[in-house]
């Protein structure tokens, strides 16, 4: 991989002007399809889903990229039972060998790009760190069929534009009043905004019946403000019994306890989702996402 992925770094960028860019970027055939796994809160199961969601894609014949962008808290790297061994730090620095040394094979299909972990310089970047950083992460969208973002919880200002430049967006959370008072938060921002996209509803921990409870909650809401975008219900996650397992032993989950009830559901949940979804093209756009990304949060 290393030589397509040199070669395809150079091809794109080769001298650094903003019109060399534009010339340079993937067509809609070679462009990844992002998808950005948000929640309202933290401990929803956000990057529960986002990992078994890139395993699941890359285990469906897809070249896969997860990235972790809940930078300086990354965790998703415990759901595919890795010990990263770089972080996304590495792609500050002005070398062309770095954006190959950070990935992270995973298994055949899928790789992970770790966003570290008790980092607080990653999560107080500055404009000219975050401009790098997006320039560095451009290229990668012609090297993957699908790229998975886990988002860091909430609706900050660095987590907003990615979010917005999306076309897909996996909203995570729980039944809880809380957790729905969060994902509630998140829906309106989108509406203020006027997020053209589409948002999936994932409820996690939650039995089948108290989900779609929480789910309609979540879209009656959404349609009394008047909702620009699309909003469509997935499916429920049941409690995992295999979960702190795994965790514990640094397994992967779904190879583990393949017939666990959390592991069921979320096989349920991405049918329905490339059942409603198989049209790629309707979720890939003229410019890059992260070029989409860049101009959103103003990091010139």
């Amino acid at each position: 991989m290393s030589d397509k992925f040199l070669f395809a770094q150079a091809k794109l960028f080769g001298p650094s002007s903003s019109s060399d860019m534009a010339e340079r970027r993937p067509t809609l055939e070679e462009r990844a399809r992002v998808l950005c796994i948000a929640s309202g809160k933290g401990g929803t199961g956000k990057s529960f889903v986002s990992a078994f969601l890139s395993s699941q894609l890359a285990k469906e014949g897809k070249k896969v990229l997860l990235l972790d962008a809940d930078f300086g808290l990354s965790d998703a790297h415990l759901y595919l039972g890795i010990r990263p061994k770089n972080d996304i730090s590495l792609l500050l620095k002005d070398d062309l060998h770095a954006n190959n040394s950070v990935i992270e094979p995973v298994f055949p299909q899928l790789d992970y790009l770790y966003g570290g972990s008790g980092l607080s310089q990653l999560a107080q970047l500055t404009s000219i760190q975050w401009s790098r950083l997006l320039k560095s992460l451009f290229h990668y969208e012609q090297l993957y069929s699908h790229i998975v973002i886990d988002l860091a919880a909430g609706i900050g200002s660095q987590v907003l534009p990615y979010l917005l430049s999306s076309p897909e967006v996996f909203l995570v959370t729980n039944a809880d009043s809380l957790a729905l008072l969060d994902a509630y938060a998140v829906l309106k921002v989108l509406i203020q905004k006027q997020y053209e996209g589409v948002v999936y509803l994932v409820i996690n921990r939650s039995m089948a019946q108290r989900g779609e409870k929480a789910a309609a909650a979540l879209n009656r809401a959404a349609e009394k403000m008047q909702a620009p975008f699309k909003i469509c219900y997935l499916g429920s996650i049941s409690e995992s019994m295999g979960l702190p397992e795994a965790l514990k032993h640094n397994r992967v989950f779904l190879e583990m306890y393949p017939y666990d009830p959390a592991a069921i559901d979320l096989r349920k949940i991405l049918k329905k989702w490339l059942e409603e979804n198989n049209n790629e093209f309707l979720f890939k756009t003229e410019m890059s996402y992260f070029m989409k990304v860049k101009q959103r949060g103003g990091w010139a």
